[in-house]
Formats: C-alpha cells, structure tokens, sequence
C-alpha cells in the first residue's frame, strides 16, 4: 500500500533524483567511516571522493543503458588502473594496505547497482563495506556492528 502511494507521484524526473540522493547518502556513508579511521592522519579520500565514485558508477550505468555500450566496464576498468597505480605509490612509502582501494571499487558498483535499480542489493553492499573497512574488522578477536564491538 505504501509502494502504491508513491508509485502514482514517480516520474522519471523524481526518480532520478531520489537514486541521486540513495547514491549520495550510501556512498557517503562509507566515505565518512573512512574519515573517521583516519582521524590523526591526512584523510586521502573521504566522503566527496567516495560521493563522486558512486556518481560515476551510476552515471556510466545509465549512459551505458541509454547508449546501449558497456561504459561501465570502461569506467571500472580504468577506476581499478588508477587504484593499482596509486596502490603502488603507496607501496613504495610502507603502507601495505589495500582497504582503501577495495572500499573505491565498492563505492563504484554501490552507484553501480543503484543505477540498475536494485536497492536492496546496493543497501547490502554498501553495509558489508561499512563493515569490512572498520576499525575492529581489522583486528582478528572482534567485529564491528554499528559502531559496537563485539568480542
């Protein structure tokens, strides 16, 4: 019944803007989480860049969908490139870690999946990447649910 009430008032228009405004808060969401990992340091992304990978994810699924052409494998292909290229600076500094770049990619199929209408399915992933990137998923004796550490 509530579908049904929403359903009369959606036009293109709206739903652009409300998969806008799902890819925006999802993709924030992780970016702020990585902020906040990185509070003592020198955040390298954080919720505008992670804001603007799922843009570029959706955006290539819907040009890829009017266009009838796979600019989402282009985009992703030279998304992972760059995360390659830039893992390897970082390599060459010391710093090993690769959460970062797993967390971007995510980003990116989170607009992704939201650009093919699958809500639940960009909801999902956008929460196994919250967990995944947290502080305790780091640590082997506890997971992070929520921000609560369970030991």
């Amino acid at each position: 019944m509530v579908y049904e009430f929403f359903a009369q008032y959606q036009t293109p228009l709206s739903k652009l803007f409300l998969d806008i405004l799902l890819v925006f808060a999802l993709t924030s969401f992780i970016g702020l989480e990585r902020e906040s990992i990185r509070k003592f340091k020198r955040a390298e992304v954080g919720i505008r860049t992670y804001s603007l990978i799922g843009f570029l994810g959706y955006f290539a699924t819907l040009t890829g969908i009017i266009m009838d052409f796979p600019i989402v494998l282009i985009a992703l292909s030279g998304l992972i490139l760059f995360e390659g290229i830039s893992h390897f600076q970082r390599a060459k500094k010391g710093r090993l870690g690769i959460t970062t770049e797993v967390s971007i990619v995510l980003a990116f199929l989170v607009g992704v999946i939201v650009g093919l209408g699958e809500y639940w399915a960009a909801l999902l992933l956008a929460i196994f990447c919250l967990l995944y990137t947290s502080d305790a998923a780091d640590e082997e004796d506890s997971v992070d649910l929520g921000g609560r550490r369970i030991i």
